[in-house]
């Protein structure tokens, strides 16, 4: 089960330091190609990172969380990314987006992080009284 907690933790952390700082920056640097052609890079990572949702167990949280990967924000992405790719003339409020979902982003895995963080030391300060009383 740690191990578990420990992948999970760097997935929030992946999207705390790289996918929402990248998208905020977008939004306060437009010219720069080289954050844009990384935004590109994580929107075709998406399918080979994120499992394939089974629709029929859409009630359990990771399945749904999968599916909205797969749907909301792939298609987001996507489009996002084909404006980037082939310089197409982009909106005001693509950037805006961008930056207001890259804070979402920043907000939710922050609060999913913190509390495994707090589960994961008092995990290793079970395991440290366990073994010092053998």
């Amino acid at each position: 089960m740690l191990c578990i907690y420990n992948i999970m933790i760097s997935v929030n952390l992946m999207h705390i330091l790289l996918i929402g700082p990248v998208m905020i920056y977008i939004n306060f640097n437009r010219e720069s190609d080289l954050f844009k052609k990384m935004l590109v890079g994580i929107s075709l990572m998406i399918p080979f990172i994120v499992n394939v949702p089974n629709i029929k167990k859409l009630y359990i949280t990771y399945q749904f969380i999968n599916f909205v990967h797969w749907t909301a924000i792939l298609g987001y992405f996507l489009y996002v990314s084909y404006l980037f790719a082939f310089n197409k003339n982009t909106s005001e409020y693509i950037y805006i987006s961008l930056a207001i979902v890259g804070v979402i982003i920043i907000l939710i895995h922050l609060y999913k992080l913190i509390p495994k963080l707090f589960s994961n030391k008092n995990i290793q300060d079970k395991k440290k009284y366990f073994y010092s009383k053998l």
